[in-house]
């Protein structure tokens, strides 16, 4: 590959920039330019998502496995300070909602499932 390769990535969100910042440092394919294009003003902020503003009804979940990733990349620490919970019980129902599951960290021996 040449130094003019590029991986282009247009309407971002958090897993694909997630997928772009690891190709963007690693050995291996750090040599490609990368270059993200989404018109959200809410990127063009680095506190868009202020811990005592108006709730957005949009929400992301993310896996202990999916933090550890943050964490390596020094994106936990800036997560933390926006408007987090973990939580440790989820129950998801079928489409017809006679149907249902559960999971609880506590049957794992773990603190949480994971992130919203």
């Amino acid at each position: 590959m040449t130094s003019s390769t590029l991986l282009l990535l247009v309407e971002a969100w958090w897993a694909w920039l997630l997928l772009v910042h690891c190709v963007a440092n690693m050995p291996l394919t750090k040599h490609l330019r990368v270059a993200v294009i989404d018109s959200n003003p809410a990127l063009k902020s680095r506190n868009y998502l202020k811990k005592d503003g108006v709730p957005d009804s949009r929400v992301s979940t993310v896996t202990p496995a999916t933090i550890s990733i943050f964490r390596d990349i020094g994106a936990w620490e800036h997560i933390l300070q926006q408007r987090h919970a973990f939580f440790g019980k989820m129950q998801v129902w079928d489409y017809t909602g006679l149907g249902y599951t559960r999971y609880s960290a506590r049957d794992v021996g773990k603190e949480y499932l994971g992130y919203v």
